[in-house]
């Protein structure tokens, strides 16, 4: 009897898809992923991969984050020898290089409209980067350990850090100096983000909580005329304004914590282009997602706390009730930056994923979530409005 043999042929297969870095382009069809040391970019619905975005010089360094500017025209891309490539997301080509930093890049952010780069590296300098005249503007020296996140404040020109020493750190772009600090984490801060308003600062660290920080000036208490410093903020628990020496301006308030779902350490915070949500990524398959409230809400919220403590002290005497009046007046003023946090943030759902997140963005069309993950997979959602999430590929 002959032998036979099992004949054999080649179906379709998927290379690497995902390594580091994640984001939707600007119509929110096509899916940016960090692969190694290029670009891969994929049509979501059709699950193709469209084109391949490389350098010339063919980089053998790992692609360590991605930023897309929020015109869809350029992809910043930073590496672990500490260069940084702008790609041409309409010519498909690498349009210049900087160099300018002695390690890998750890954080990347375009301002609104796309002429500034902000970078941030494991060797602790923050450089602003001009995308036009295609320079550096200003290198940032003051953490003492590895950058985590960068913002950049466009109303007032000023740029905020932070960093693996604890730190965040406010600086003056006029000047190019750090203008205030805050102290208050007991450990590293992983990640931070600002609403789209630029009023509020959340920052996460390793612990269960969320810290809230005031960027409004109208809240902020009155100085003299005359007097100005710069700011060192110290333990979250107390207000931030208490803390300061006499004379000091005001450049963040402290407003209060709201706890988090999962013990894991924060990888990633985002908020929403419409202001309304946020994402908390945490080292692990969990994307917990909060609410932020509007004043209407909030007011709301209030009343509705107030009379509950007024139904619990309805039994209490008239006596006991007028001492304790005038001491929840002195106590109301000193916790009424930790109570504003509750009122205006609070969760609203949690995402898992098949495995763990290493980088997530946000729509800027709808509510949609595209995850990047360890087993070089890629996954989106779509949030509901109170519970659940539904997985579209």
């Amino acid at each position: 009897m002959p032998k036979t043999y099992l004949r054999y042929s080649a179906g379709p297969a998927i290379g690497l898809v995902f390594s580091s870095g994640i984001s939707f382009d600007k119509n929110n069809e096509l899916a940016i992923c960090g692969s190694l040391e290029s670009i891969n970019i994929w049509n979501i619905r059709r699950g193709e991969l469209v084109s391949v975005l490389k350098d010339g010089n063919e980089s053998k360094s790992e692609i360590t984050e991605i930023s897309v500017s929020s015109d869809g025209i350029n992809v910043a891309a930073g590496y672990k020898d500490g260069s940084i490539k702008i790609f041409d997301m309409k010519e498909k080509n690498c349009k210049m290089t900087f160099n300018g930093h002695r390690n890998a890049i750890s954080c990347l952010r375009f301002n609104s409209s796309g002429s500034l780069l902000i970078s941030g590296s494991r060797d602790t300098d923050i450089v602003v980067w001009d995308i036009v005249g295609e320079c550096g503007l200003y290198r940032l020296k003051g953490h003492r350990d590895m950058v985590t996140e960068v913002f950049l404040l466009e109303k007032s020109n000023r740029l905020i850090s932070s960093s693996k020493d604890s730190l965040v750190k406010l600086w003056d772009l006029d000047t190019q100096h750090c203008i205030a600090t805050i102290v208050g984490h007991r450990n590293e801060v992983w990640a931070f983000d600002v609403s789209p308003d630029e009023r509020r600062l959340v920052t996460g660290t390793s612990d269960d909580s969320l810290r809230f920080w005031s960027l409004d000036e109208s809240e902020f208490p009155k100085i003299p005329f005359g007097q100005n410093a710069t700011g060192t903020y110290a333990d979250e628990e107390k207000d931030a304004n208490q803390t300061q020496n006499d004379g000091e301006k005001v450049y963040a308030k402290f407003i209060g914590v709201v706890k988090r779902q999962s013990k894991e350490r924060v990888e990633r915070i985002r908020f929403h282009k419409g202001g309304k949500i946020f994402a908390v990524q945490t080292n692990d398959t969990k994307l917990e997602v909060f609410n932020v409230h509007e004043a209407s809400q909030i007011k709301f919220k209030a009343k509705r706390q107030k009379q509950r403590k007024n139904k619990k002290n309805q039994k209490k005497t008239k006596e006991s009730d007028e001492m304790e009046e005038e001491a929840e007046e002195h106590s109301d003023e000193k916790k009424e930056s930790k109570v504003k946090a509750s009122l205006e943030f609070s969760f609203q759902q949690t995402i898992t994923s098949s495995f763990k997140i290493k980088s997530f963005s946000f729509s800027s069309l709808n509510h949609g979530i595209i995850m990047g993950l360890a087993n070089n997979k890629v996954e989106v959602f779509s949030l509901k409005k109170q519970n659940g999430s539904e997985e579209k590929s």
